[in-house]
């Protein structure tokens, strides 16, 4: 018994040990193949070899077969890299030329590539890859499995828009558009700038079928310059198209902020500079005021494509507008590091009329709506939201409340200060014209009066025969206005360069509407007669004029149809009339307001800079048919007292912010008592202390403080004739006049002159005596014009040229 129990113990001793000694073999080996570190069999060298030497990996080689040797990779994996890396698909070897490479690489036979084409008919080169080489070798087997024998395919790819603009530049986010043949989802767009890869992106609304495509490259960060561009679709597949690339241009930008002033050039020898701008969640305003030599701006939204250009002629300003960027909210929330989503880009260039290249040219460029300037400041940034600004020359009355509201501006330092509206200068910028040209059958410009200005806002013309009228315009915004034109028995319609409206018999009124980014519009109009109008005022009043005053006439006519104008006659030849008033000192312009004004050679008459006008100067201001205008008509205005039309509050607001805005003296109760007694207007009595005095009381006068004749006032500046040989010399003359009379070297007062309240030493004795003397001297001899009085073509008892009111050339 106990040899038998002997026995089994002993075998089972046997079988363990026998099962123990085949485990640690096992074991051992497994270590044994798991160090092993430079095992991989010549074939499988040689394979990879080939695979690197047709991709041109060969540096690399030595990692792989590393990675390989350790388990990490198979042969078959290295060769798929390989040929799905962008190197060889930037190559663009098509199914045919890669079926070769892979016999090559697999059999060491380029042409046996027979198994290798079957495949690729409708498969995926990655699937391809790995199946012929695991059959080549199964060790070559990808270690995490084969692929999906088909992936994402895409067949015929049509690109639509170039990777450049228009103009062969690339910035801002480059989107490239086209449509493909594709199945499937999984691609990818790398973008290859000068060979190094940019990550970009490809959006496909669907995933099979003829479908369009979108790819993204968003340029923020590139180095300005020329770069070589390669743009490579890559599928799971394991194929890649090579869609665009070429050479393109990235410019050189320089940032600009909302509501700044940035002084900047396009430098010596270039012929452009560039600017971006965040305009936040704004529309875009960039303006470029003040150049120096004519410019063309371009503006392009964030994909780097035009939004428009604009090239005013002989201009030394330029505007672009752009409404705010629509963005996606999905990629908003995802965040953006790149281009911002409402970002824009400006091009300034040297035009055609421009300076060349040899000369810089200089601009202040401010991205506001609305620019202001003072002389302090320079120019401004307009902050606050101001609606239709003023315009250079007022179209209607304005509240001392809007003169003195506060504007919030930002200066070239980019401080912020607050301004009175009243001391600001607004530049005309947004919804005016530059240019305006209505045309006749044949499209000749019709003679509008006046002659176009863009602060003019209203014209006329009278004629017989019109049927339609054409259209010409060129607006500050360029491409950014719009314009909307009508008769005022049609309606309205949008108005395009060449358009034409019916003409009717009678009153037509048409109008030029100019609406701004923001809607704000102006309205240009042209009041048109045809024929007789309807309340006979042709019939009636043109017909006692000569014709060339019809289109003048017409337009105060039409404006203000209450006006009533008297014809005179002088029985005068305008040439006989300038032939004498163009003689010596009797028309005088200050050289300091307009020296081309001056004639040559002419001496100081007056102060500083009074000298002779020239003859065409003279000419301008004489002719009444230049100042038929809403705010030049009043020269020729009746200057009598009309107790219903002159009221204190009406001299209140004419002198309110003057030096005469006081109760002490009351002046508005002196001037309506110096028009009362002299039946002489107290408007006009106003206005022209104001302008002989200053508004703000300049003349020592005014205020009897001349040294020598202190308490001594003349407001009107009577007896202020010219001596250029003493200083101050017309001051002491009219200082005199009020002491002394007409003869101050008698210093003897007439009873003629004391009638006149003389001395003047009061200043209500110097308002009402010299209303009387202009009553005297001018209104009762008919000199009840501002323009009689300027111009004595009055044959009364002191002749003709002789008593004039002021040597002032620009006085009526």
């Amino acid at each position: 018994m106990g040899d038998k129990l002997r026995k089994v113990y002993i075998i089972l001793a046997a079988v363990t040990g026998l099962i123990g000694l085949i485990v640690i073999l096992i074991v051992g080996g497994t270590l044994l193949r798991v160090d092993r570190s430079s095992d991989l069999p010549q074939s499988a060298k040689d394979t990879m070899y080939r695979a690197s030497v047709l991709t041109g990996t060969e540096e690399t080689l030595p990692v792989w077969q590393r990675e390989i040797e350790q388990g990490h990779l198979s042969v078959a994996d290295y060769v798929e890299n390989q040929f799905t890396a962008h190197p060889y698909l930037l190559s663009g070897k098509d199914d045919s030329a890669f079926a070769s490479d892979l016999a090559c690489v697999a059999y060491n036979d380029a042409f046996q590539t027979d198994k290798i084409n079957g495949m690729l008919e409708g498969g995926s080169r990655r699937y391809v890859i790995e199946k012929i080489l695991s059959e080549v070798d199964l060790s070559y087997m990808p270690v995490n499995g084969f692929s999906d024998p088909v992936g994402t395919q895409c067949g015929e790819v049509e690109i639509k828009s170039p990777l450049e603009n228009e103009e062969g530049y690339a910035f801002g986010i480059r989107k490239i558009e086209g449509n493909m043949q594709v199945k499937g989802n999984e691609m990818r767009t790398d973008f290859f700038v000068d060979q190094s890869l940019r990550p970009g992106q490809i959006h496909v609304p669907q995933t099979s079928g003829q479908v369009d495509f979108t790819m993204e490259w968003d340029t923020l960060g590139e180095i300005p310059g020329n770069h070589d561009v390669v743009i490579l679709l890559r599928t799971s597949d394991g194929r890649g198209n090579v869609l665009t690339g070429g050479k393109v241009n990235i410019p050189d930008f320089k940032a600009i902020e909302n509501d700044s002033v940035v002084p900047s050039s396009i430098r010596l020898g270039d012929q452009e500079a560039w600017y971006s701008l965040d305009a936040k969640d704004r529309d875009a305003y960039v303006n470029l005021v003040e150049a120096s030599s004519d410019v063309a701006v371009t503006l392009y939204d964030r994909y780097g494509d035009t939004i428009g250009k604009n090239d005013l002629p002989d201009s030394d300003f330029e505007t672009l507008r752009a409404k705010k960027q629509e963005t996606d909210p999905d990629k908003t929330a995802e965040g953006n590091d790149g281009t911002a989503d409402n970002a824009f880009f400006v091009r300034v260039r040297r035009s055609e009329n421009a300076a060349p290249s040899v000369a810089e040219i200089s601009y202040v460029l401010v991205s506001s709506k609305e620019v202001g300037k003072t002389d302090e400041t320079g120019y401004l940034a307009i902050v606050s939201e101001e609606g239709v600004v003023p315009t250079p020359r007022p179209t209607g009355a304005v509240s001392d409340a809007e003169k003195e509201r506060i504007v919030s501006c930002r200066d070239e330092g980019g401080n912020t200060v607050e301004m009175t509206r009243a001391s600001i200068t607004f530049l005309p910028l947004n919804a005016y014209l530059t240019e305006l040209s209505f045309l006749d059958e044949k499209k000749e410009p019709l003679p509008i009066y006046p002659e176009f200005d863009m602060n003019t806002f209203d014209y006329s013309l009278v004629g017989d025969s019109f049927s339609s009228v054409g259209l010409e315009y060129t607006a500050v915004e360029g491409y950014a206005a719009k314009i909307l034109m009508t008769n005022a028995s049609n309606m309205l319609s949008p108005g395009a360069v060449g358009d034409t409206v019916a003409i009717q018999q009678g009153e037509n009124k048409l109008s030029v509407q100019v609406s701004s980014l923001d809607g704000t519009s102006r309205t240009y109009t042209l009041h048109l007669l045809n024929g007789q109008d309807s309340g006979g005022f042709r019939k009636n009043t043109l017909s006692k004029f000569p014709a060339s005053y019809a289109d003048g006439l017409w337009l105060l006519h039409s404006l203000h149809p209450n006006y009533r104008f008297e014809a005179y006659q002088t029985g005068l030849t305008f040439d006989e009339v300038l032939d004498n008033e163009d003689h010596v000192d009797r028309s005088l312009i200050s050289s300091s307001y307009n020296p081309e004004w001056v004639k040559p050679g002419s001496p100081v008459y007056d102060g500083k800079s009074w000298k002779a006008a020239r003859r065409e100067v003279v000419a301008y201001f004489l002719d009444p048919r230049n100042f038929l205008t809403p705010d030049g008509v009043f020269q020729f205005e009746k200057l009598s007292f009309d107790e219903t039309a002159h009221t204190p509050e009406g001299i209140s607001a004419m002198v309110k912010n003057s030096f005469m805005d006081e109760a002490d003296p009351d002046y508005v109760s002196i001037l309506l008592k110096a028009g009362k007694e002299s039946g002489v207007s107290p408007y006009f009595l106003t206005s022209r202390i104001l302008q002989e005095m200053g508004r703000n009381g300049e003349s020592k006068l005014c205020h009897g403080t001349l040294s020598g004749y202190e308490g001594y006032f003349n407001f009107y500046n009577i007896g202020s004739t010219p001596n250029p040989s003493v200083k101050d010399g017309a001051l002491i003359n009219g200082a005199k006049y009020a002491k002394y009379g007409s003869k101050p070297e008698e210093k003897k007062i007439t009873p003629d002159e004391e009638a006149l309240l003389l001395p003047w030493t009061t200043p209500e004795k110097a308002i009402c005596g010299g209303a009387l003397w202009i009553a005297k001297s001018y209104i009762e001899i008919g000199q009840n014009t501002l323009y009689f009085q300027k111009f004595d073509i009055l044959d009364n008892e002191d002749g003709m040229y002789k008593h004039q009111y002021a040597q002032n050339i620009a006085m009526a």
